[in-house]
């Protein structure tokens, strides 16, 4: 029996639901715009029974489970669906003609987390309808058992609305398009995993698949009812949102509801319900005089019948140019971005993103290529680029909040701190931070944070972590936002805030040694006690990092240096001084001496003399003489440097860099990290030890 005949037999043999079928053709229905989308009143007094269904643990316990067969009518019919694990049934309390509800035979709690695949092949087996789910606490009249409902997907709005450029669906959905039903599994359990909530967030989604297209909507909840629901009086509205409702079509069963519902307040019940959009940010990929994208899926204004890699160049873009996608899961790919500028891993790889694309005119007949992408997806790449995306959940959530906080603390106006850079014919002190950069919000590569694309990010670990922490951020003694700051391996100790950037003392950044508790550390500003630590090898969390430890937390090319917490370069007298002059643009003569002059509480060097045969000069902070001493970027300014001579000569022939650590040690030490989380310490530990006095707010 096809799913028609089975309808068509349950209404003759049931003449209550054939009458709820027949009252279906006098409820009143009008349809208003809100914001450019297209949302329908229904005025169905039959649905008092779902709206104002009493859904709190002691009245489901009081009542039969009308989805268990025991319970259920005697005209009640049912079509075994998946094998015998659900029934099909006809709603007897409908919506639409027909509406369908699909229960699993079993009495078991209503839970999406492990039957999304079943609601994904319920879907296949339907082809023309919508299979939709109420979270227990969004609209399901039954949240003690498991059960999807189905209608026609021509009933509801939210299938034109995403196709309409100037609409914004209500709701605020995620919306999810795939060629087969794998991907859009796959899509799906991402998303949900980027959603607060234990054991499963609150959500509503619809899925259907039609002529080999899958696409699934999910709207995230953080209300069940509206506060009009709960007024008095001629303010109460009885209102309660269910996924049909999210979806475009606003049921109300009593009719002076439905005559004064105007798209005013239709817009704040949908905000009052609904989770805010995300924040997004604007990030830099790269400016070039000329960009290659490639689109994968739906974007507003790529014609899917055309190919659809497009060529930008600069002399075509006067404004700036916004392609949106249609769907949250649509790619494009550009190939070329350069990552590690100026470190000693730059390559250049072809990079996924999500979001939206902006073109911007840049200077000198360039253009600004910039993803504007939701604030918790970015994170999801950055923790994923910044460190490998299997690493450990704790270590990974840890991450999250820190990122989060950093980027917050970057995009919020905020007063400049004091500091003057120096720059004279003896001296040069500079430091390299967040620069207010005028065609977005921050840059991708490690100059801000690593931010790679979708390709970064592998399994869910990553979406959990950012799920998990979704909001989070540290905050001050004053409520303030925690400049966040963080780097690969301390070394043993952390570095505080004016060592590397302005002489500004944050009390949250400051140096310790990297362990619980935290021993007395050496006055490492004093050169012979920098030298001993340097060349000792004190036991500090980041110092226990196995191989097998970094193979879990490091990406490939960040795998390249075999020891990141002690190290060692050799150079030629020559080409340390070819390199000096290459990255300075001083020509030093003969390289005599690199003399630290003062040392950061870790032992970083933040004022270093190099003296040669032809001059001298002062040089800091610790990122400056980094990029000066290298062709890429020394590891650490945390070394000891030692001349080796040949024969006579009072000039060295070689220089041995013994170092410690990699970059600049201030906050979070990712290295360590990871090891505390392997050595069962949580996300919050882990904050407490790196950021002492912050705590955990939620934006």
């Amino acid at each position: 029996m096809n799913i028609d005949e089975f309808f068509s037999a349950q209404l003759e043999a049931w003449p209550a639901a054939a009458a709820a079928y027949r009252n279906l053709e006098q409820v009143l229905v009008r349809t208003i715009d809100v914001d450019g989308a297209e949302v329908r009143l229904q005025c169905n007094p039959a649905r008092a029974v779902s709206t104002d269904a009493k859904v709190d643990s002691a009245s489901i316990a009081a009542r039969r489970c009308f989805l268990c067969s025991d319970a259920r009518p005697a005209e009640q019919m049912s079509l075994a669906v998946l094998d015998g694990k659900y029934e099909l049934l006809v709603n007897p309390y409908p919506i639409f003609n027909p509406h369908f509800v699909i229960a699993e035979r079993k009495h078991l709690p209503q839970q999406i987390a492990d039957r999304l695949a079943d609601m994904v092949s319920l879907a296949e087996r339907m082809p023309g309808f919508s299979l939709f789910y109420n979270g227990a606490k969004c609209g399901a009249s039954a949240p003690d058992h498991q059960h999807f409902q189905a209608v026609h997907s021509d009933e509801l709005p939210v299938w034109k609305n995403i196709y309409d450029a100037d609409a914004v669906v209500p709701g605020n959905p995620i919306r999810i398009a795939a060629p087969c039903a794998q991907t859009l599994l796959k899509d799906m359990e991402d998303a949900l995993g980027m959603l607060p909530g234990d054991p499963e967030p609150d959500v509503n989604i619809f899925v259907r698949a039609d002529g080999g297209c899958y696409q699934a909507v999910i709207y995230p909840r953080r209300a069940h009812r509206p506060s009009c629901y709960f007024a008095e009086g001629d303010e109460r509205v009885a209102v309660s949102p269910g996924a049909i409702d999210m979806a475009g079509v606003i049921v109300t069963p009593r009719e002076e509801d439905f005559a004064k519902l105007d798209a005013g307040m239709v817009k704040k019940i949908y905000q009052e319900v609904s989770m805010p959009p995300q924040r997004t940010v604007d990030v830099g990929i790269m400016t070039v005089p000329s960009v290659e994208v490639s689109f994968h899926g739906e974007f507003f204004g790529i014609d899917p019948a055309e190919d659809k890699k497009v060529r930008y160049d600069a002399s075509a873009i006067s404004s700036e140019l916004r392609i949106a996608p249609m769907f949250d899961n649509s790619e494009f790919s550009i190939g070329g971005v350069t990552i590690g500028v100026g470190f000693h891993w730059q390559r250049e790889e072809e990079q996924r993103f999500r979001g939206e694309l902006l073109l911007k005119p840049a200077a000198e007949g360039t253009i600004a290529v910039v993803n504007r992408i939701g604030v918790e997806d970015y994170l999801a790449s950055v923790i994923s680029s910044e460190m490998n995306a299997g690493s450990h959940i704790e270590f990974l959530s840890a991450h999250a909040i820190i990122s989060r906080s950093w980027l917050m603390a970057q995009i919020e106006p905020r007063m400049p701190w004091p500091g003057e850079m120096t720059e004279s014919d003896d001296v040069t002190i500079k430091w390299y931070d967040h620069d207010d950069h005028t065609l977005f919000d921050v840059c991708a590569d490690d100059h801000c944070q690593r931010y790679q694309g979708v390709g970064r990010i592998s399994g869910t670990k990553a979406h959990r972590a950012v799920g998990m922490t979704r909001g989070l951020v540290l905050t001050d003694g004053d409520g303030s936002l925690v400049d966040a700051r963080f780097s690969k391996c301390c070394g043993g100790a952390t570095e505080e805030f004016s060592t590397c950037w302005q002489d500004v003392s944050l009390s949250y950044l400051q140096a310790f040694t990297d362990d619980i508790p935290a021993r007395s550390l050496p006055d490492l500003r004093c050169e012979g006690e920098a030298v001993k630590w340097i060349y000792g090898r004190p036991d500090a969390f980041c110092a226990r990092a196995s191989d097998e430890i970094k193979a879990t937390v490091l990406n490939g090319y960040d795998r390249e240096i075999p020891d990141l917490y002690r190290w060692e370069v050799t150079y030629d007298a020559d080409e340390l001084a070819s390199i000096i002059l290459e990255k300075s643009g001083i020509d030093y003569g003969e390289l005599l001496e690199l003399k630290p002059l003062h040392r950061g509480p870790s032992g970083r060097i933040d004022r270093l003399l190099i003296r040669g045969t032809k001059r001298s000069r002062v040089i800091g902070k610790e990122l400056e003489i980094r990029r000066t001493l290298s062709r890429t970027h020394l590891y650490s300014s945390a070394f000891v440097a030692k001349p080796e001579y040949e024969g006579d000569s009072h000039v060295p022939a070689r220089w041995i860099l013994k170092g410690a650590g990699w970059g600049h040690g201030v906050g979070l030490c990712q290295i360590g990290a990871a090891v505390m989380a392997t050595e069962g310490y949580d996300h919050k530990a882990i904050l407490n030890h790196y950021f002492p006095g912050t705590k955990l707010t939620e934006l």
